[in-house]
């Protein structure tokens, strides 16, 4: 249906476009017809774009991301490498580099994997997708539990960062699958010692790849062995809120404040359980001290707006959306929460 429509919006059924209009136009059909399977349209689209203007950033990337699921990963991972980040934001700027390491993993350069993910966290600390597939060059050899604790410091950033819906972008691009690589560390670690990092950062590609189950029983084999792991606690908590089983995820929160007190994040992630939990004024204090200890994110700010709003402390609220606004611009929710709210 949206193919359908873009189609329709292109050939002006809907009215005449501006050329630079048409453009954003023809990249959200690329995207589209590729998510269909159809990377040769999509790259055809691309062209299109890059006929009058040879280094559109954005053109560039769909190219490149139509070449790579064709087959073509040398040519897509060199057109990637062309993309301009500097118009991008830094979220963005760490989507692009994901590819290219992903696109190098697969070419077996994992030094230059290496670098594109680090440029990646580099960019936006809290993007765990980069931070899991980061763990790939680090297979193998000596000391490679050693090499991979370099990496378990995204379980101090906030774990659901990277899913929330930001403004729309002139690219658009799935997510990684967390089941490419699970098969790759799986195959990999045939050649190597497994250990609790490891495990921790298997147990966290499971969750996200929505396998609670086995996430579950990885982090009850880094528990036996570390009875003090953040990522534990982390991950067991978020597993609890999956379940909907929002007592328990309290207590896994509870045990990683005792654990680590001073990071926002975790404050956060209590906070939040606390208000799906109905406990607004015990949330209201969780959110107040995430902000003391560091957290001052557009998605913590709106959850602190919602409560404000619960407690009546509307003119509260206004300002911790307008600080959510002002902190992450490209971030759809604040603005979305201040329309449903009413602000």
């Amino acid at each position: 249906r949206a193919r359908g429509l873009l189609r329709k919006v292109l050939a002006g059924e809907h009215g005449p476009l501006t050329d630079a209009l048409a453009v954003r136009v023809k990249l959200h059909l690329s995207a589209a017809v590729l998510d269909s399977g159809n990377s040769s349209a999509a790259a055809q689209l691309a062209r299109e774009v890059l006929e009058s203007e040879a280094d559109h950033p954005a053109a560039l990337f769909h190219l490149g991301m139509a070449q790579l699921a064709a087959g073509d990963v040398s040519v897509g991972e060199g057109t990637l490498l062309n993309v301009d980040g500097s118009r991008f934001s830094a979220f963005e700027r760490a989507r692009i580099q994901l590819q290219v390491g992903i696109a190098a993993l697969r070419r077996g350069r994992s030094a230059d994997a290496a670098l594109a993910f680090e440029r990646a966290l580099e960019a936006a600390p809290a993007y765990i997708p980069a931070a899991l597939w980061s763990l790939v060059p680090r297979l193998g050899g000596g000391d490679q539990e050693g090499r991979l604790r370099e990496i378990t410091d995204f379980v101090d950033q906030d774990p659901r960062a990277w899913l929330r819906p930001r403004a729309l972008t002139e690219i658009y691009a799935p997510e990684p699958s967390f089941g490419e690589l699970l098969k790759i560390i799986d195959g990999a670690v045939q050649r190597a010692p497994e250990g609790p990092q490891l495990w921790l950062l298997k147990g966290a590609t499971h969750f996200y790849a929505g396998n609670l189950q086995e996430a579950e029983l990885l982090l009850a084999k880094v528990q036996a062995k570390d009875v003090r792991s953040r990522g534990v606690q982390v991950y067991a908590g978020l597993i609890e809120l999956a379940r909907g089983r929002r007592a328990q995820a309290a207590k896994h929160f509870d045990h990683l404040l005792e654990l680590s007190h001073n990071r926002g994040t975790f404050h956060a992630l209590q906070a939040e359980t606390l208000r799906k939990q109905g406990d607004l004024s015990a949330a209201a204090e969780s959110f107040e001290r995430a902000g003391a200890y560091g957290d001052n994110s557009a998605w913590t700010l709106t959850r602190e707006a919602i409560v404000a709003v619960a407690l009546n402390q509307t003119d509260r609220a206004r300002e911790l959306l307008e600080e959510a606004e002002a902190r992450e611009p490209d971030l759809i929710e604040p603005r979305l929460r201040r329309y449903e709210l009413g602000l």
